[in-house]
């Protein structure tokens, strides 16, 4: 028996009429769609997010969340002074104080969502050598990119080396 030329042409049409009116995703083998299940949607700028929420100093992702916390407590020489002593000791002071300090009090918010939990999400974490990384936050405003944090493990544990608020 010989089929009409366009009879696949008429089967993949009402494949794809049936798919649209049953709500079946034909694009998964016509696999029923279930709308109760939360499927997780990537950040495609954020593809590797990994949530901070315990600022241990062991780790470079603590480190920062722990100078954000400093800031989220505000302007003030005894928040300043914390949020310091987590630049290496190759940085100064006098700079940190006047170039990042007011840009993190300013921009804080945009990395950490909850002043009460603080947490941040890192998108990224690029080995530069064995005691130097590269660690991309997640800024939740949309207008602004992941900034990258330069951190060094040769002062007794993580310290920022560059920083962008």
């Amino acid at each position: 028996m010989e089929r009409h030329p366009n009879f696949y042409s008429l089967i993949f049409l009402f494949v794809l009429f049936a798919c649209r009116e049953t709500g079946i995703n034909c694009s998964k083998g016509l696999q029923p769609r279930d709308d109760s299940v939360d499927e997780k949607k990537t950040d495609p700028n954020c593809p590797e997010e990994l949530q901070i929420s315990n600022p241990d100093d062991g780790t470079p992702g603590g480190t920062i969340l722990s100078a954000y916390i400093a800031a989220l407590k505000g302007d003030g020489e005894k928040n300043f002074n914390g949020f310091y002593s987590y630049f290496a000791p190759t940085q100064d002071r006098e700079f940190v104080k006047t170039q990042h300090w007011p840009r993190i009090l300013k921009h804080v918010s945009k990395y950490v969502k909850d002043r009460n939990s603080p947490t941040i999400s890192i998108c990224k974490t690029a080995k530069v050598t064995d005691k130097v990384v590269r660690v991309f936050v997640k800024s939740n405003d949309p207008g602004k990119s992941n900034p990258p944090v330069v951190l060094t493990n040769e002062y007794g544990g993580w310290k920022i080396d560059v920083f962008t608020p």
